[in-house]
């Protein structure tokens, strides 16, 4: 398995009605690369096979893959709103379902795949493609005859719009087997609508792709003699069609492709004409060098074909039975387990070797505190005697504290008159940031909180203030009257000096 995903080598066949191309990928940690190409008659003959067996025999050393696509005019494609699977197997009986309903085959004498191509909350629009196996038997008995085996099938279009949407990423290589997978914007960005138009020479495919997936595709034949605004004209009308039919409000990007001559010219007239960002791109711009990247287009097809079959695209289509879908994400998975579990490994024992340097450490400090167990000793006893002065020092401000409050309560009761009397007291102690040593000896502050009931309220605030011990009298809150008396509350600042006298 891992020289197999380490290095591999890949055969992808575009298959014409006449002729089939072929083109050798290798694929090893630097990414995907051309090793050769070869255009082959579409027969089974003796020459022809001698032919190709030479072609195979000089690229072919190791394992290898094959992944062929066929022409769109072979199958038969039809996309329709299925609902939501949970599975691949699903997929296929949904597929098999619809395929049954719509499309005028017997089951059993067609190739067919689904191809999900946009999810919504119950349901998903999907692909279903059809081929009759009778299409498939000239492949069949050529690849009988080379004893080959083939790996995927898939159809032409599918094939170019995975080479267009991989010509801008990095493909392959180490990134495919640490299993991170580039995801490529040249259709739009997430949930954007993108137009690709590949143009031939005597038609052009239109289709509408959402999350680099086809919704929608059609095959349009144009005459390249006409006028280019007629042309422009007519594939703009069809592009609105199609939008419409979708039930889509905008396209974010159009996309052209192809061999042409028209490409440029018809870029431009578009752009005009639809008022969309349109970008013009060779879609093996991502495998070969520019040059000779313009003239091997042709090969487009049959490099599409193995980027979709290894699980790189993002349209994953076999019409081959039996065959599963490669995803080069969960081929991936392993070795990205293997790289997990050799990261915890090294991190299991880098914190070892740290718990073992932590034991040192502590034995080294362990060493220095029997070395200087004597004048630790000193200094716990020194930190002992600081102890008991700050508690023989809290006991005498406490005596001094507990003096003021009866010299405060002795001076209320002097003060307060007959008819009042205190149902509440608050005192708290302040410190007054105002004063320092030895003015902080000769002053203490505290807040007074006082309630109850009298007579006049306001007399108690002249008597309060006449005081030595009391500053800032004033009442908190409104005075209430309490039967025939008024219920007050007052707060006053206490402040406590020795030898304190009546105010003068």
């Amino acid at each position: 398995m891992f020289e197999n995903k380490l290095i591999k080598t890949v055969l992808g066949i575009e298959f014409k009605d006449d002729s089939f191309t072929v083109a050798c990928l290798k694929s090893n940690l630097s990414g995907i690369s051309l090793i050769s190409s070869s255009m082959f008659p579409f027969k089974d003959d003796d020459e022809t096979i001698n032919e190709i067996k030479k072609f195979t025999g000089r690229y072919l050393t190791g394992p290898f893959n094959v992944f062929i696509s066929i022409p769109d005019k072979w199958t038969i494609t039809k996309f329709t709103e299925i609902p939501l699977p949970k599975g691949e197997g699903s997929v296929l009986q949904l597929a098999r379902y619809e395929i049954e309903r719509h499309i005028p085959f017997q089951i059993d004498d067609i190739f067919y795949d689904a191809v999900i191509a946009d999810k919504k909350n119950s349901s998903c629009t999907a692909a279903l493609i059809a081929v009759p196996k009778e299409k498939i038997e000239g492949i069949r008995k050529l690849f009988e005859r080379l004893a080959i085996n083939i790996d995927g099938i898939s159809i032409s279009h599918f094939a170019v719009l995975s080479a267009i949407e991989l010509s801008a990423v990095k493909a392959g290589g180490w990134r495919e087997v640490l299993g991170i997978t580039s995801i490529s914007d040249i259709f739009g960005g997430r949930d954007e609508t993108g137009i690709a138009l590949v143009i031939g020479k005597n038609e052009m495919v239109l289709s509408v792709i959402k999350n680099n997936l086809c919704q929608y595709f059609k095959t349009i034949p144009y005459d390249a003699e006409k006028p280019i605004d007629i042309i422009s004209e007519g594939i703009s009308f069809i592009i609105k069609e199609a939008l419409s039919e979708l039930s889509l409000q905008k396209m974010h990007k159009l996309t052209i492709s192809g061999d042409s001559p028209l490409l440029q010219n018809l870029a431009d007239a578009l752009k005009v004409r639809l008022g969309v960002n349109t970008q013009t791109l060779n879609p093996l711009a991502g495998f070969l060098p520019a040059d000779r990247a313009a003239e091997m287009q042709g090969l487009a097809p049959s490099i599409g074909a193995c980027l979709s079959g290894l699980g790189l695209a993002s349209m994953k289509l076999n019409l081959l039975p039996h065959k599963i879908k490669r995803d080069s994400k969960r081929v991936s998975g392993l070795i990205t387990k293997i790289s997990a579990a050799a990261v915890i490994l090294l991190g299991v024992s880098i914190m070892a070797e740290g718990i073992v340097n932590e034991k040192r450490a502590l034995a080294r400090l362990a060493d220095e505190v029997k070395k200087n167990e004597s004048e630790l000793a000193k200094v716990e006893k020194l930190a002992a005697g600081l102890k008991t002065i700050e508690e023989r020092q809290s006991f005498l401000s406490n005596i001094k504290i507990n003096d003021i409050i009866l010299n405060v309560l002795l001076e209320l009761t002097n003060l307060m008159p007959q008819d009042a009397w205190i149902t509440s007291l608050s005192f708290k102690e302040t410190q007054d940031k105002g004063l320092k040593p030895p003015a902080k000896e000769q002053a203490i502050r505290a807040e007074l909180t006082i309630s109850g009931f009298a007579d006049s309220s306001s007399k108690l605030i002249s008597l309060l203030e006449g005081s030595a011990f009391f500053e800032k009298v004033e009442f908190v809150g409104p005075i209430k009257k309490s039967g025939a008396k008024e219920d007050f509350k007052i707060k006053a600042v206490v402040v406590h000096k020795k030898d304190a006298g009546s105010k003068k």
